[in-house]
């Protein structure tokens, strides 16, 4: 599922979320903010986990794998 589909399945797009890339060193973060403001490059990444969401924490963490041709775009 792409993070475009995913996006589309919530009720209301402004849920706070985290993108990892899992291929990066340290796991970095490439886009944290509202789902709506996602960056147009990012839409037809492919999702490969999400994160369980515990306690007081207020975003969803997703997690994708960039090439390295994608993290130079």
């Amino acid at each position: 599922m792409t993070l475009y589909e995913f996006r589309y399945l919530f009720m209301d797009d402004s849920q706070q979320v985290k993108i990892y890339n899992l291929n990066g060193e340290n796991i970095p973060v490439i886009f944290e903010g509202e789902f709506c403001d996602l960056p147009e490059e990012y839409e037809d990444l492919e999702i490969s986990s999400i994160d369980n969401v515990f306690g007081g924490i207020d975003f969803i963490g997703i997690n994708v794998e960039l090439d390295e041709e994608e993290e130079e775009e």
